[in-house]
């Protein structure tokens, strides 16, 4: 489902996924808010140096307003949204924040004389955009809080002493300026905040899905019936999953092909059921070795693949390393006066250049090839 828009803001289709972000939106604003709101309070009362030169007559009632009225709730404010308790009323005690702030300025604009009284609305366009953007209100909110205070002053206007229309209209062209500003700057960052948190999630949902690749072993029709490794026909659905992803999100996924040095002649000299038993002590070698959210398959004969998801050049070689160094300890069992066994692996990784699954193979078998050619029982890697 998309985002809706509404008159007073945004919303996800589903209520679930809705609640959700609101609680996202919350915790990853709490750490945030306080401080913004301290920050509003110093601003707010550092102001206060104008008004011994800006309104001297006035001066002591704009000062009971800055620094006994709204300085100490931003302050105070401030301190309850550091409780947990009050996590879940953040973006109300922000927006009441808000609005008394520029409700202050509105009021020593009532209490003043012209020609000061005409110059206190760049303090609520101030307020407006603090609302719209530093606050991390989101849209409704912020947009609720400047109606108030936009409505508040033009009140004020009206009941006040008669202010020139010239400077009337200048006034309210900047101040209701600023209110548009302020209402697009909070749609566009609701707007992005929901798209980050939607692509958070698929994300999520995408690397869960990763690790739980190596489900159901009730999908017989999937893995190899001697080791009970997966096998060649998951590892191409696993490997057109990799590839989506990794175009939706550049994850990249490493692929390994790993074979038996000189297979053929451990069943030629010991027989067949010995390289049964040795496919079987690789298979559980190579599971115990990767990482849990990695697949390990059985490609046929004595032929291996691994497939090492989010894992860039570096893992990947790290993993196939360990992995063979794991596999090299293994001696043939029912045969003991066999010599160790090599193992050659090519590693390839989904890249910028090679995102498409066949290609993805061939590459690591082309260079498991590389690795017999140049002397076997070692790793070669793109």
């Amino acid at each position: 489902m998309g985002i809706k828009l509404g008159l007073l803001g945004q919303g996800f289709g589903d209520a679930a996924e809705e609640q959700a972000f609101r609680v996202h939106y919350v915790q990853s604003s709490f750490p945030f808010v306080p401080r913004a709101l301290v920050l509003g309070a110093l601003l707010y009362g550092l102001f206060g140096v104008l008004d011994s030169e800006v309104a001297r007559a006035s001066r002591d009632t704009f000062w009971l307003i800055r620094y006994a009225l709204v300085c100490p709730a931003l302050f105070i404010a401030a301190g309850l949204l550091q409780r947990p308790s009050w996590r879940h009323l953040m973006e109300p005690v922000v927006a009441l924040c808000v609005a008394l702030a520029g409700l202050g300025i509105v009021a020593m604009v009532v209490v003043s004389h012209p020609p000061e009284s005409y110059l206190y609305y760049a303090g609520l366009m101030l307020v407006i955009m603090f609302g719209s953007t530093v606050s991390r209100l989101r849209f409704a909110s912020s947009t609720l809080a400047s109606l108030a205070i936009a409505l508040g002053y033009e009140l004020a206007a009206w009941i006040g002493e008669p202010v020139p229309t010239a400077i009337f209209v200048s006034n309210n062209f900047f101040f209701i300026s600023a209110c548009v500003l302020g209402m697009f700057a909070s749609h566009a960052a609701e707007q992005r905040e929901r798209r980050s948190f939607r692509h958070q999630k698929t994300i999520e949902r995408d690397k869960a899905s990763l690790a739980r690749l190596n489900y159901s072993l009730a999908e017989m029709s999937l893995r190899d019936p001697l080791t009970g490794l997966l096998n060649r026909r998951c590892l191409n659905e696993r490997l057109d999953e990799a590839a989506a992803v990794f175009r939706r999100h550049h994850l990249s996924t490493g692929v390994v092909i790993i074979d038996i040095d000189d297979f053929k002649m451990v069943n030629d000299r010991f027989g067949h059921g010995v390289g049964d038993t040795l496919l079987v002590d690789v298979s559980r070698t190579l599971e115990a070795s990767v990482r849990e959210t990695d697949l390990v398959f059985r490609l046929g004969g004595d032929e291996f693949c691994l497939l090492l998801f989010d894992a860039d050049q570096a893992t990947a070689v790290r993993v196939a390393e360990d992995a063979l160094a794991a596999l090299r300890q293994l001696r043939v069992r029912e045969a003991p006066q066999a010599r160790g066994i090599g193992f050659s692996a090519g590693c390839a990784v989904i890249d910028g250049t090679t995102d498409k699954p066949e290609n993805l193979l061939r590459d690591a078998d082309r260079l498991m090839y590389k690795a017999k050619s140049c002397g076997k029982n070692r790793l070669v890697a793109s």
